[in-house]
């Protein structure tokens, strides 16, 4: 996601100062750092940033900041912060968001775009599962996700995803099952 919209409305400072000067603690049942550094070790070895991640209470289900000095703060939303979240989801998240790292925004069809063609297809180059991972999104947070067509991103519904946290419809085995099953007869 590109994060110069909230940079530049003040949003930044609520959403994502807070996040780093009273971080909420990783609930996840896997460890941030390990997973940070084999996503790094695996896909991108070569760019050399020295990365982070928050979570944040408000705003984008995730987002990348980046600076000069080739730091990154990874941002996700307190709504995947839980022990039932499978790791691929995380994963490609993590991944999803590197990925900005290394295709940049551009132009096309005479609008800019943060999620050109070529970054949906380096992705998809990197990591088989991610179909699986975007429709675990949707089953799990269609209650509290609103698609942002004007800034590419997916808010999180602020009244909404407490509701949600932890109660998550559909497990990520299910779901690669009907997935994978649907594939197989109807494409």
């Amino acid at each position: 996601m590109d994060i110069s919209y909230y940079k530049h409305s003040g949003i930044y400072d609520k959403y994502f100062n807070k996040a780093v000067m009273q971080p909420n603690l990783p609930m996840l049942g896997y460890n941030i750092p390990n997973l940070l550094d084999y996503i790094e070790n695996k896909y991108f070895h070569e760019i050399g940033f020295n990365m982070s991640l928050y979570f944040i209470d408000s705003g984008p289900l995730a987002c990348i900041t980046k600076n000069n000095n080739k730091q990154a703060i990874i941002y996700i939303h307190q709504v995947l912060n839980h022990g039932d979240v499978p790791i691929q989801v995380i994963e490609l998240i993590i991944l999803h968001e590197y990925c900005h790292l290394i295709i940049e925004g551009k132009e096309e069809n005479g609008k800019y775009t943060s999620h050109p063609k070529d970054f949906w297809e380096f992705e998809k180059s990197l990591y088989n599962e991610r179909n699986h991972v975007w429709l675990w999104i949707d089953i799990n947070l269609k209650s509290c996700i609103k698609r942002d067509e004007t800034h590419e991103c997916i808010l999180i519904k602020n009244r909404k995803w407490k509701s949600v946290y932890g109660n998550y419809e559909c497990d990520y085995d299910k779901i690669k099952e009907i997935k994978d099953s649907f594939e197989r007869y109807f494409l």
